[in-house]
């Protein structure tokens, strides 16, 4: 079983190596996802680590601050080595944006 919480947005800590993995969405891909948070909220969690370290979705919260959001919904998962946790970075974020192409 998954579980999300709701979590302030002040208590989330961007990590600026696990920001620079990632490359960026189109500024049109932007536009789409903030209209649609707006319209429906976040979808899909955001991803923190024990630390409350943002792992996935620093997207979806450069999104939410910008729409004023009080909290997030986010999934904790924990990691054995910071290695790990930064494969987790790159893989999960690999298979999402080629889900985007096909």
């Amino acid at each position: 079983m998954v579980n999300i919480i709701n979590i302030p947005m002040a208590k989330i800590r961007e990590d600026e190596l696990y920001s620079k993995l990632l490359y960026p969405i189109s500024n049109n891909e932007y536009e789409t996802l903030k209209k649609d948070i707006a319209d429906n909220g976040i979808k899909v969690p955001l991803i923190i680590n024990s630390n409350n370290i943002l792992l996935d979705g620093y997207t979806r919260l450069r999104i939410a601050k910008e729409l004023q959001l009080d909290t997030v919904p986010c999934m904790v998962k924990h990691f054995s080595d910071p290695l790990e946790e930064e494969l987790f970075i790159l893989t999960v974020n690999a298979y999402r944006r080629q889900l985007l192409i096909v």
